[in-house]
């Protein structure tokens, strides 16, 4: 009898259908934003969309970027020409108003182009699927925002990879910057 295609296996096809609903060229004007940004970077997500954001944070301190996380108590402030990276599937991120109103560049990466994000953002990355409010977009194997989180993750790190490459890096030069205290 043959064995099933087991849950991770299911996944990763579930991904790979909607990965290829991402856009590079979209990737690239993200890439080039943040490469070509020379002042600070701060990241922001709500929920799980955080834990993206964060973990995207030290990929682009891994890359050489000065970069914070929204909502730490060592966060400076947003300063005009600063970059603001927003992880949002609903695009309600008041966070980008705000900074935009202070000058700051916005790059989102949502699923909804038509919200508040995509509004105020200078580039986006438009991720395939459904936001709570609109269930009937993707109909997925997964419980609720799971392909959301699971694909913002790996477009950020599809984003690190290109700025790695771009500039001429290796992964030694993003070691070299990887915490040694732990």
């Amino acid at each position: 009898m043959p064995s099933r295609e087991n849950d991770v296996q299911r996944i990763l096809r579930e991904l790979q259908g909607l990965a290829d609903g991402i856009s590079q060229a979209q990737l690239d004007a993200a890439g080039s934003l943040l490469l070509a940004q020379n002042k600070t970077i701060f990241v922001t997500g709500a929920g799980r969309s955080g834990f993206v954001a964060r973990g995207f944070a030290n990929r682009l301190m891994h890359v050489g970027k000065q970069v914070f996380v929204i909502g730490d108590p060592t966060c400076p402030p947003v300063q005009p020409g600063d970059c603001l990276v927003v992880v949002s599937g609903s695009g309600n991120a008041p966070a980008a108003g705000k900074a935009k109103a202070k000058g700051a560049v916005i790059l989102g990466i949502t699923l909804n182009a038509d919200s508040p994000l995509g509004q105020a953002a200078d580039a986006q990355v438009i991720l395939p699927g459904s936001t709570r409010q609109n269930q009937t977009d993707v109909v997925s194997i997964q419980p609720v925002g799971n392909t959301f989180e699971q694909l913002a993750w790996l477009t950020c790190d599809a984003l690190a990879m290109g700025m790695r490459d771009k500039s001429g890096q290796s992964n030694e030069d993003l070691l070299r910057r990887h915490a040694n205290i732990e």
